[in-house]
């Protein structure tokens, strides 16, 4: 697309020829729509049920002021966040063209030239990222201190002083392993999309048949674990193709395979992986043992 209307509003900043693929403004930005209904769904199934959100939904007055405020915030990302990244990715297209992606919005805050304005947007990224953070961290030590301390350990007898001090360094000890995911991992949205995709094939069954299924018994149980485990090594394996390939330029599959898997997203492949290998197992166990009883 021409760009002969910014051109003469910047014209210091932009050649007279410079133009921008028209896959820039496709929906699915010239990858696809494959890759778009995958991707919306990797970040649809990779968010849900995330501990952070949990916390966030246990603080509510009540059921009606927490269903209020999701829908709320929900309807309000929808309709203010894609515009705020298109026109941020629009104009670091255009002054920026060869620019890395990860630095599109720096620029872009750098570009404006005022210190009022960049410093607003800033505080704004910190706050979003230490809320998130904050609540990862809070969630992820309820889940060591509840679950594996007392729960799988019983380390009930210690005193609360002593799981208190434990929390503490789970709290320190998750917070100094993130930020060395963080520096050895720059890629943002990648090491997003690589979270979704170890935790959505893992935990969405799982959750799902844990809260609408009345049956609770060891057989489930084992079910359960064996899908976590099948699921989470399914989807690393699918991934391995693409990442070989991007990383270390290997390519041990044909190219009709590597581009499926690059369309098609590892998080709907194992959330479809862990569905099936759940329904066949428990069709499976049923045939070879009968129906599970509750104390079974």
């Amino acid at each position: 697309r021409n760009l002969s209307l910014l051109q003469d509003v910047f014209s210091k900043s932009l050649t007279p020829d410079r133009n921008i693929p028209s896959r820039f403004f496709h929906p699915h930005g010239g990858r696809g729509w494959i890759f778009l209904i995958t991707t919306f769904f990797a970040f649809l199934l990779g968010e849900a049920f995330a501990p952070g959100y949990a916390t966030r939904y246990c603080v509510g007055k009540n059921i009606r002021a927490t269903r209020i405020g999701i829908v709320g915030v929900g309807v309000f990302l929808a309709l203010v966040f894609p515009a705020v990244l298109f026109f941020i990715a629009l104009f670091a297209r255009i002054h920026y063209p060869d620019i890395d992606p990860q630095q599109a919005l720096p620029m872009v805050v750098r570009q404006l030239n005022n210190a009022v304005i960049s410093g607003l947007m800033i505080g704004a990224l910190l706050m979003a990222v230490m809320s998130s953070a904050d609540s990862a961290l809070n969630s992820a030590t309820a889940i060591f201190v509840k679950d594996l301390f007392e729960h799988q350990l019983g380390w009930k007898g210690h005193g609360d002083r002593r799981l208190l001090q434990l929390a503490r360094l789970c709290s320190a000890g998750l917070g100094v392993f993130s930020i060395l995911i963080a520096v050895l991992w720059p890629d943002i949205i990648g090491l997003l999309l690589f979270t979704y995709h170890v935790w959505a094939p893992a935990i969405i069954v799982p959750v799902c048949v844990g809260a609408l299924s009345k049956h609770r018994s060891r057989r489930m149980n084992r079910i359960i674990l064996a899908t976590m485990l099948v699921a989470t090594s399914g989807t690393l394996i699918y991934r391995l193709p693409v990442t070989l390939r991007d990383t270390f330029d290997a390519a041990f599959v044909p190219e009709r395979l590597y581009a499926l898997c690059s369309q098609f997203d590892p998080a709907v492949f194992g959330v479809t992986l862990s569905l099936l290998f759940f329904t066949g197992a428990t069709l499976l166990a049923r045939m070879l043992f009968g129906p599970q009883s509750q104390a079974a």
